[in-house]
């Protein structure tokens, strides 16, 4: 999954790392961060921001977080796309809601190494982000 995010903004959304499994974790919530550090997460900073408010931007798009109770790796996924929420939710996936905002329009799917979809960005913003 990628998307554009702002370049800055009220809301950064941290990095975890978790040497055991492999995982890579993003949040915008700061206490969520610290409480995973207590259990052996390594907190890695600032990853990028979410749109909010600060940015003067109306159009939004949620980035959904979902949890697999069943992989010991790779057991968060983050998605744009509501229908795929919802039924990855439907096959037992543990919907955690949306963590965040990017752009409107410009998320985009990572398929067999090529993007998919176009956008016409203009204004302050960062650079893609992949997870």
């Amino acid at each position: 999954m990628a998307w554009v995010s702002s370049a800055s903004s009220n809301t950064p959304v941290y990095h975890m790392y978790n040497p055991w499994s492999g995982d890579h974790f993003y949040t915008s919530d700061k206490d969520e961060y610290n409480s995973l550090e207590k259990i052996g997460w390594r907190e890695e900073g600032t990853a990028f921001y979410s749109v909010d408010d600060s940015v003067g931007i109306s159009s939004k798009r949620p980035i959904y977080r979902l949890f697999n109770p069943w992989l010991t790796q790779g057991t968060y996924l983050y998605t744009a796309y509501e229908d795929e929420y919802n039924h990855l939710g439907q096959l037992g996936w543990y919907q955690e809601d949306i963590e965040f905002l990017c752009l409107e329009r410009v998320a985009i799917r990572l398929r067999a190494g090529k993007l998919e979809g176009r956008s016409n960005i203009e204004g302050d913003a960062a650079p893609f982000c992949v997870v």
